[in-house]
């Protein structure tokens, strides 16, 4: 364990350990140990999150979990390993196609849960680039179903699970896939001249302060996010 006890805060950890990790790797820095060690820990890493995300459900939690192994998997060039977490069950191609609804919102439609999960799959894309692998504009196929559930469940089952709360997508499917840069185009429809967002699922009304269209700007250069970022007065 490295950080607060959950898996999306181990998810956040990793992800900033293998950013660390790729930084010095050619810093003469670490021993053979060293990075024998530092392998062996993101595949124990690596392990764990095969399994929590193979129980197929779309979430924020899982994305950032995924990342984490990911990138753990590219720091030490094991193709096959970041494959699984790209293509494999509850791997971004998945999270991705069932967790994105139509206008680009993320289905649990939380402001902060929207920038972030934009964040991780724009960071995934930046992470695939230096691979050949081009995500920055690529289409993924939409799912169809209104479960927010991979692998849909009963509805027993599924108000179990979420505490009687159905999470289910609302609208129609007018097109069969989605782009990472529906995610960041759904927010500043609603964002008013003055930087302000009303209040939806757990967010209060507020100044729009994420950062995260800084990332968003670096990638797509759309003025439109610079203006959003303008308002975060630093």
């Amino acid at each position: 364990q490295g950080k607060g006890g959950n898996l999306v805060k181990e998810g956040g950890f990793f992800q900033h350990v293998a950013w660390a990790y790729d930084l010095i790797y050619d810093a003469g820095a670490l021993t053979d140990e060293d990075h024998a060690n530092m392998a062996a820990t993101f595949r124990l890493y690596q392990k764990i999150i095969d399994q929590h995300i193979s129980e197929a459900v779309s979430g924020n939690w899982q994305v950032a979990e995924l990342c984490g192994a990911l990138y753990g998997a590219l720091a030490i060039q094991d193709m096959v390993t970041a494959n699984r977490f790209i293509e494999g069950p509850g791997g971004f191609y998945e999270q991705a196609s069932h967790g994105v609804m139509a206008d680009g919102w993320w289905y649990e439609c939380s402001i902060g849960y929207n920038a972030w999960v934009s964040s991780e799959f724009t960071q995934i894309a930046l992470a695939m680039q230096p691979w050949g692998v081009d995500y920055v504009d690529a289409a993924f196929p939409a799912s169809y179903s209104v479960e927010y559930n991979i692998f849909s469940q009963d509805v027993e089952q599924r108000k179990k699970k979420i505490y009687g709360k159905p999470f289910q997508k609302w609208g129609p499917v007018y097109r069969p896939y989605i782009k990472i840069k529906d995610m960041w185009d759904a927010l500043p429809k609603f964002i008013d001249y003055q930087g302000m967002m009303f209040a939806n699922n757990d967010s209060t009304e507020n100044k729009f302060t994420s950062d995260a269209y800084e990332i968003a700007y670096f990638v797509y250069r759309d003025p439109m996010y610079a203006s959003l970022i303008k308002h975060i007065g630093k």
